[in-house]
């Protein structure tokens, strides 16, 4: 018996901070530790049930809008190890649906 799981993706969108983020925030500058330390990224995934699955992944992009307005550097891309321009980049959010 194979253990396979069969996804199909249904929708992909792109999210913005809901607000644009301030000229005197846009260059983050990372501190003397931060540099020395490697890069990392973590990707994430989040399972949630079908139950109210359209309001439900309303509410979570309305949140995800407005915490990349609160936490700018998560809306910016890292230059150089030194300073994350906070250029309101977007994030992706995926739509996956899981079969039985």
């Amino acid at each position: 018996m194979e253990n396979i799981i069969r996804v199909e993706a249904i929708s992909k969108e792109t999210i913005k901070p809901s607000v644009p983020t301030p000229e005197h925030l846009k260059s983050f500058r990372f501190s003397f530790l931060d540099q020395l330390s490697p890069i990392v990224y973590t990707p994430l995934i989040l399972f949630y049930p079908k139950k109210d699955g359209s309001v439900l992944l309303l509410r979570l992009k309305d949140s995800l809008s407005e915490t990349l307005t609160k936490l700018y550097p998560l809306a910016g891309r890292i230059c150089g190890n030194m300073t994350i321009e906070c250029d309101e980049s977007t994030i992706k959010v995926y739509s996956i649906w899981r079969h039985r």
